[in-house]
């Protein structure tokens, strides 16, 4: 950054180099003073003025030493400026004043994060771009212009430079603006945008006219008689103004442009003619002498050459383009015959191509099923002598297995002669002592029935007393319900009920109880016999 002297006092500005606005800063000590001149003609004394895209504080600072004006309010979302806003502005306004960091627009609005030309801090946008790339994640919150309004209003003027936003600022507080109460002084560059603002305002009812001025101001702060770009002229759209706007001698000296906009129509032909660029060599030329120097530019002329031998008139650019055009058109209509004829001959072979590839997936198809269909049958085959041989071998099994059985039949079947001739002998030899013993369990089992049948007899005796003293106590079990049945229908059982209840419930109770009845029985027992 660096300070420098300025129409408007000291002012604190980016490197020069690095910054166009800073660049006319150094250069002229200035920014569009014709602009501020025009604007401040049309202000009313004591105005309350609303300077939205502030930048370096130019623009309300310059109104402000033209006109006595009562308050400024300085607005700019790009935080890259709000330091040398507040510097500029603290050092030298001799007026109310406030300063907001704000992005100003309708609510809703889709924005992107500060962008735009790194050479031009004054062209910063916050409109969405897919085309460019921000090192900035964040992106501003936005202020209605109604809500602004009410914090820092009412105001007579409201000057908007807002790179492509101003449509929207407006639409914020449509409801106010669109009375016509308040005079608008809006950025106006060769685009759409334009276009849709002039629209706007017409629509509105609004008073509108066209104000265009160049960048070069030849009374400039430093006398700096070099332009930076030669015929670039800025422009703006003026709306509802106090009072009827027009050029002084001086601004008609300095060849500022001002005309009525009644239509979208006017603004376009205004735009159109108004100079944007030139030729250094232009400047300070009368209109024949700048027309015959753009003849010349346009016909490719130059004045080292200018009627040299062999010197002859050049053809203009348009009518050069217009040759190249047709002749590209000529080569485009050939290039594009030629193309249609190699594409159907590239379509030719692609289908020649197709059909020999379809060939040879069909032929590789059949081959790849006949080697297929072949080792098919040599497994079957190979499967057929691995099931023949096991059979073999399951045979040779089978027959070894009957040997072998026949073999122990054999030595079963003389084994079981044997055992034959054994059983023979040991039955012989055992009969006689089973006769015995036959005899003695006879006579032993006689005398045990005989003990049974006594104790049978005993039995049923003791089953008729315990007969007669279960009848005894089923009596007595009868009798004792009752008198239970009696005990719980009487007023006492009632009335104790709810004690019983809660002695169920404690333990302790229960147990007291319990102590209570053995204690009373005893007592009974003792004194209570008869």
């Amino acid at each position: 950054m660096q300070d420098i002297d300025t129409r408007y006092g000291a002012f604190r500005i980016p490197t020069a180099e690095d910054d166009l606005i800073g660049r006319f800063l150094a250069h002229y000590g200035e920014w569009a003073w014709d602009e501020v001149s025009f604007v401040a003609s049309i202000v009313p004394e004591n105005a309350r003025i609303l300077d939205i895209g502030a930048c370096f504080g130019t623009f309300g600072l310059g109104i402000s030493l033209l006109r006595k004006i009562s308050h400024v309010c300085f607005v700019d979302a790009n935080p890259a400026v709000i330091p040398f806003l507040t510097h500029n502005v603290a050092s030298n306004a001799r007026i109310p004043h406030t300063i907001k960091e704000n992005l100003i627009g309708r609510a809703g609005m889709k924005v992107a994060a500060a962008h735009g030309d790194p050479g031009n801090i004054g062209a910063t946008s916050f409109t969405p771009d897919a085309s460019v790339q921000t090192s900035q994640p964040t992106v501003p919150a936005i202020k209605e212009l109604s809500d602004l309004w009410q914090e820092e209003g009412p105001f007579d003027l409201i000057k908007i430079d807002a790179e492509g936003m101003e449509l929207s600022i407006l639409d914020s507080h449509a409801r106010l603006l669109s009375q016509g109460q308040v005079t608008l002084w809006l950025e106006c560059n060769e685009d759409a945008q334009s276009l849709a603002l002039c629209e706007r305002l017409l629509s509105w009812g609004l008073e509108v006219f066209y104000f265009a001025f160049p960048s070069h101001n030849p009374e400039n702060f430093r006398h700096a008689a070099t332009p930076i770009f030669p015929f670039a002229f800025e422009a703006g759209l003026l709306a509802a103004p106090r009072f009827q706007p027009v050029l002084d001698e001086k601004l008609r000296a300095h060849n500022c442009i001002l005309r009525t906009i009644s239509s979208v129509a006017d603004l376009r032909e205004a735009l159109w003619e108004t100079p944007r660029w030139g030729m250094p060599e232009w400047e300070g030329k009368d209109v024949p002498a700048v027309a015959a120097r753009a003849g010349h530019y346009m016909r490719g002329e130059d004045f080292e050459t200018f009627l040299a031998p062999g010197w002859h008139n050049g053809e203009l650019i348009g009518d050069r383009i217009t040759a190249l055009e047709r002749s590209a058109r000529d080569a485009l209509r050939e290039a594009h015959e030629q193309n249609t004829i190699q594409q159907q001959a590239l379509n030719d072979f692609s289908a020649r191509y197709q059909d020999l590839t379809d060939s040879f997936v069909h032929e590789q198809t059949a081959h790849a099923a006949a080697q297929a269909h072949n080792q098919e049958l040599v497994d079957a085959l190979a499967h057929r002598a691995g099931a023949l041989t096991a059979a073999q071998a399951h045979n040779q099994k089978l027959v070894d297995a009957l040997a072998h059985r026949a073999r122990a039949l054999t030595a079963a079947e003389a084994q079981i002669q044997r055992l034959e001739r054994e059983l023979a002998a040991t039955t012989a030899n055992m009969l006689d002592p089973i006769a015995e013993a036959g005899k003695y369990l006879e006579s032993t089992i006689r005398d045990d029935l005989r003990d049974k049948e006594l104790q049978l007899d005993q039995m049923q005796s003791l089953v008729d007393y315990h007969s007669g003293q279960a009848i005894v106590l089923q009596s007595l079990y009868q009798q004792l319900q009752n008198r239970i049945r009696d005990i719980e229908i009487s007023t006492i059982w009632r009335v104790t009920s709810p004690m019983r209840q809660i002695a169920e419930r404690h333990p302790a109770i229960q147990k007291v109880a319990r102590t209570g009845r053995r204690v009373a029985a005893s007592i009974r027992n003792k004194y209570f016999k008869n």
